[in-house]
């Protein structure tokens, strides 16, 4: 299909628990959200795509949305989660929304196609595109969702028990995704901080096969719905929710059977995270942050994401409202300090350098590996803040709907390397450790 090897690689992420010591100011003292109020006040009186400022920080005096509005976000060049710091108080009456899209119906008629992934929430990974028929110059093989916690699509291009193909696995966050139909892959891993000092969004639906047994048609598999984004609001004063706060995973997309051609859902996409942070926290509001369900067809439903609160005192049925059930607990580290900050980043692959602010996009890939290069190649990871001894796990998720996981050599003055044999076509890298 491919006259050279291509093979993305996707900004690093990293799962870690690392607590650190508290950030207030004497015990039981006055919580500082640590916003400068740059940014003035925000205050949102009509629906808004707020474009994500490049290191996902914003600084605001005060944060208010009206009822029957929503806030969304347009994600920046590295997928930040989202990080809204207030000085004063934050009013939630209608929604803030970072939830995934939906994976594309099999009627749709861009299903199918390389970049037509649904797109995640800020900080979330999108979802597995659907299977393309074989009569359309496909295998039927759907690709498997984004994330280290993407949902698997089913590696069987036979016809399922019903006449149609196999529904995609639900893409994973705090819980696992659910198995699709007749889909023998495993479930994909877990992963998060429970604490969110480390925002992470969740990960996308695998895509629904696609099976063509006797007649041609022009659609092709159901896609995998994108996962959650990822939000941090933190308050100098009180936070107050009687709207609507959503991290959810989009659900996965419909299939279509008729006259001996079948496909099959989309996996949901995982949930993503909400954290919440002030001297007082509540309201009559709610928060999401559940996964998507699966395609109509017989696809699994994405795992939860996380919900955090952390305030000396709350008020309303805000806790009550929410899906999941929130964490609790005193404000702490609102975030790490970026020079403290561990991170990851695979540096090159196959001696092909990557750029320096990866897209992991299929339509566009970040590296092509020359069709000469003799497997197994090397993959040079570069950390900071990652402590000697510890091991990268790397999950490649390819074309075909496999995923390949390799672990690399221990890390060893902020660098490590893995060993992978890549096969021809196009994937995606995510790279994560965990450490005390």
């Amino acid at each position: 299909m491919f006259n050279s090897k291509r093979f993305i690689s996707f900004e690093a992420m990293l799962a870690v628990a690392l607590i650190l010591s508290g950030s207030l100011r004497g015990s039981r003292a006055q919580f500082m959200s640590g916003s400068d109020g740059t940014d003035g006040a925000l205050h949102i009186t009509a629906n808004t795509a707020l474009p994500v400022q490049a290191d996902g920080v914003h600084n605001y005096t005060t944060i208010t949305v009206d009822s029957g509005v929503t806030l969304s976000f347009q994600r920046n060049a590295t997928n930040t989660p989202v990080i809204l710091l207030a000085s004063g108080d934050v009013n939630i009456m209608g929604t803030i929304s970072l939830d995934g899209q939906n994976g594309r119906n099999t009627d749709d008629p861009l299903a199918g196609m390389r970049g037509s992934e649904a797109q995640p929430g800020p900080g979330g990974y999108p979802g597995g595109i659907g299977g393309v028929a074989m009569i359309n110059g496909g295998t039927g093989i759907a690709t498997s969702g984004g994330g280290p916690g993407g949902g698997q699509a089913s590696t069987d291009p036979t016809a399922s028990s019903n006449g149609g193909g196999r529904g995609g696995n639900g893409g994973s966050h705090a819980t696992p995704g659910a198995a699709g139909f007749e889909n023998a892959s495993s479930p994909a891993p877990t992963y998060g901080d429970p604490h969110l000092l480390t925002l992470t969004g969740g990960s996308g639906g695998g895509g629904g096969n696609m099976f063509d047994a006797t007649v041609g048609t022009t659609n092709d598999g159901a896609g995998g719905g994108a996962g959650g984004g990822a939000i941090l609001i933190a308050s100098s004063g009180t936070i107050t929710i009687n709207g609507t706060v959503g991290a959810r995973g989009g659900n996965g997309g419909v299939s279509y059977v008729s006259g001996g051609v079948g496909t099959n859902g989309g996996g949901g996409g995982g949930g993503g995270a909400i954290r919440l942070m002030a001297n007082s926290v509540g309201g009559s509001g709610s928060l999401f942050a559940q996964g998507g369900a699966g395609g109509v067809g017989g696809a699994g439903a994405g795992g939860t994401g996380y919900i955090r609160l952390e305030t000396f005192s709350s008020f309303g049925s805000l806790p009550n409202n929410s899906n999941p059930g929130p964490s609790n607990g005193s404000p702490s580290v609102v975030r790490l300090d970026p020079a403290v900050l561990p991170t990851i980043k695979v540096t090159s692959i196959g001696g092909v350098a990557v750029p320096p602010n990866p897209t992991g996009s299929t339509a566009t890939p970040d590296v092509i590996i020359p069709p000469t290069t003799t497997n197994p190649v090397t993959i040079a990871i570069q950390t900071t803040n990652v402590p000697n001894g510890s091991i990268v796990h790397l999950r490649m998720v390819l074309e075909d709907g496999s995923i390949l996981l390799v672990d690399s050599a221990a890390v060893a003055g902020n660098a490590a390397s893995a060993q992978a044999t890549i096969p021809m076509g196009i994937g995606v890298i995510y790279a994560t450790a965990d450490f005390p």
